[in-house]
């Protein structure tokens, strides 16, 4: 794990392995762990960077934490790891992220991936509201809990890896504060890149977990970008990239190859 300081907060983030660089932004209320499949499948081929948002993980807990400031940390890490272009892959706020990302800094992408989100959180306003309400009233943990487990599919929630992963992330509740989560939605709720995301011309993917309830805001996003890949996962909720780990893979590696992103590696088998 390393930890820069950026834009006047210290972010953590984690590294795995060498080549051109993919960048990974996670869901609230997760943190950079969301993406261990994901870290380990694609460092064969790329420089895999995981960040934890700012409120997060191993990142600092402050309230500046609007989604234009989050864009400017990830480029700022990219000017600090070296890095000229990235593909870069969020889900929920992580994918809003993602979107101002390639809104502002279209120069440093080579290609975008965007999970569960919207391109609105103006249209949902009232379901940040609730959420933030609920973390004031509610607290840590208890509201977290239900949160969390409101973004997984009842089936993932109920099979030995889904539990096993679900109290991964619960065990880091003590860790987390009120005040900048409710920062995080309280941004959302403002935001909206609807008026520029026809600017963004970077090849784009869009997925959605066929029982998330972000998928009307995906099909949205889809609507505005036509020309963008879009594809949809059976069976999973908002967290697709851990509920259905190898068919998200797949389609994300189908479509880095068909743009000329992803080398192939030669296929081995122990025992053969």
């Amino acid at each position: 794990m390393a930890r820069v300081n950026l834009n006047g907060a210290a972010i953590n983030y984690e590294t795995n392995g060498e080549g051109p660089a993919m960048v990974l932004l996670h869901a609230n209320p997760f943190d950079h762990s969301m993406w261990l499949y994901q870290m380990q499948r694609f460092s064969a081929w790329y420089q895999v960077i995981a960040l934890d948002l700012r409120g997060y993980g191993g990142s600092e807990r402050t309230t500046e934490c609007s989604l234009e400031i989050m864009a400017k940390d990830v480029a700022r890490l990219c000017g600090k790891l070296g890095i000229d272009k990235c593909i870069l892959a969020g889900v929920s706020v992580g994918g809003q992220i993602a979107l101002q990302f390639a809104v502002d800094f279209p120069e440093l992408l080579s290609a975008l991936i965007v999970v569960g989100c919207v391109p609105s959180g103006r249209d949902l306003e009232q379901v940040f509201v609730q959420r933030i309400e609920g973390y004031r009233r509610e607290g840590i943990p208890t509201y977290y809990e239900k949160h969390l487990r409101a973004l997984v599919s009842n089936e993932f929630q109920e099979s030995e890896i889904g539990r096993y992963l679900v109290d991964m992330f619960l065990e880091k509740a003590p860790t987390l504060r009120v005040e900048p989560i409710a920062a995080i939605f309280e941004s959302v709720k403002q935001w909206s890149v609807k008026e520029d995301i026809h600017r963004i011309k970077t090849p784009t993917l869009l997925i959605g977990g066929e029982k998330d309830g972000a998928l009307p805001g995906v099909r949205q996003i889809h609507s505005l970008m036509p020309e963008a890949r879009f594809a949809i996962i059976p069976g999973a909720g908002h967290a697709c990239c851990m509920e259905a780990p190898a068919t998200f893979d797949c389609i994300v590696m189908e479509f880095l190859r068909d743009h000329g992103l992803m080398e192939p590696r030669v296929n081995t088998r122990i025992g053969t």
